[in-house]
């Protein structure tokens, strides 16, 4: 047999690099103030979220998209994976 995954709707957006960012949604702006400062730099000096979601720990690197679930829940993509996947509604 062969199946096809069912359309599934996202909110997304694309994590710049900076923690004072002041374009992020209200669900990450929420996320960010119950979660003990998600925000961290990596050996290069850059600004990169750590990310609580269903697989444990991930580190959001700047450039890779942040996406909320159907069920609220969070997780982070690679951008060519993303575009692959996902398109603009």
């Amino acid at each position: 047999m062969r199946y096809r995954s069912k359309p599934v709707e996202i909110e997304a957006f694309q994590w710049n690099g900076e923690s004072g960012e002041i374009d992020v949604p209200e669900w990450f702006a929420d996320y960010v103030g119950t979660h003990c400062n998600p925000f961290m730099k990596d050996k290069f000096g850059e600004v990169v979220v750590l990310l609580e979601s269903s697989e444990g720990m991930a580190i959001v690197d700047p450039g890779d998209y942040i996406i909320r679930g159907e069920n609220g829940e969070l997780s982070s993509c690679k951008p060519d994976l993303f575009g692959k996947t996902y398109e603009i509604i």
